[in-house]
């Protein structure tokens, strides 16, 4: 009997369920615990990203009518015309759609929210703003990492789907936005049903300031892994990186018992 089949019909079925001493499947290869002797071997499973990093930016009404209040200004500023036009904030996709702006909105409790590929290149337009800047704007990196296996046999954590998030006003609804399979694929983020399967695992503590970072095991070899970090962190990688590593080898140390 083959050993392939579905991964992401398989781990979607029971990505709820208690880790167990089971194979783990990855590239349709099973894949079974080491026996590792100590957490500092546990540790040194290498990581490597696997997929490439997705960035984004959530804007609340306020945010965004203000953001793209200012960049509808200064488009009409540089055709010289005598004074800007009214800005249709309550359509917020036909106003990106003038200023060549891919964009998508949800609604939450009645407001729209406003998601952008990307944030660098906004970043500085919303930080000249009140509304971004008070609200103590972060950036969220989150990450969903799968125990694999490398051609020479050897064990490897490969992150399989990564996103930034810059948010200010908005995290209160987070989890909402990011439960959005549609969403994170028209983002262009890859395993989105693994990883909206784990988001649902981790429940409401993605919503919540205080629980932020979230990093747990969601069974199969599967760990989701969070960070916030300043906009002006410089070594973010890293710090996501080690946090990825850490929860990785406690997963493989506790299966390993």
């Amino acid at each position: 009997m083959s050993n392939e089949f579905d991964l992401e019909t398989a781990i979607s079925a029971c990505v709820t369920e208690k880790s167990r001493k089971r194979p783990v499947y990855w590239k349709h290869s099973p894949i079974y615990w080491p026996a590792l002797s100590s957490q500092q071997a546990a540790r040194e499973i290498p990581l490597k990203y696997v997929t490439d990093k997705v960035d984004i930016t959530i804007l609340s009404p306020d945010e965004w009518g203000e953001f793209l209040a200012r960049l509808y200004h200064r488009k009409y500023q540089q055709r010289e015309l005598s004074e800007p036009p009214q800005i249709p904030t309550s359509d917020p996709l036909a106003l990106c759609a003038k200023l060549d702006i891919t964009a998508y909105v949800r609604t939450y409790n009645h407001e729209t929210y406003l998601v952008l590929p990307g944030y660098r290149q906004y970043l500085t337009t919303l930080l000249s703003g009140d509304d971004f800047r008070y609200r103590h704007p972060q950036i969220l990196t989150l990450g969903l990492g799968a125990l694999s296996i490398e051609a020479d046999i050897s064990l490897a954590t490969h992150v399989i789907s990564s996103v930034e998030i810059l948010i200010g006003e908005s995290l209160h609804i987070l989890q909402y936005l990011i439960n959005d399979e549609q969403l994170l694929s028209q983002l262009g983020l890859e395993h989105v049903s693994l990883l909206t399967q784990s988001i649902i695992t981790a429940g409401a503590s993605l919503s919540l300031e205080a629980s932020f970072p979230v990093s747990l095991c969601v069974g199969l070899g599967l760990v989701l892994v969070s960070i916030a970090s300043s906009i002006w962190e410089t070594d973010r990688k890293t710090i996501f990186s080690q946090a990825m590593i850490d929860k990785m080898s406690e997963l493989v140390m506790s299966e390993a018992e």
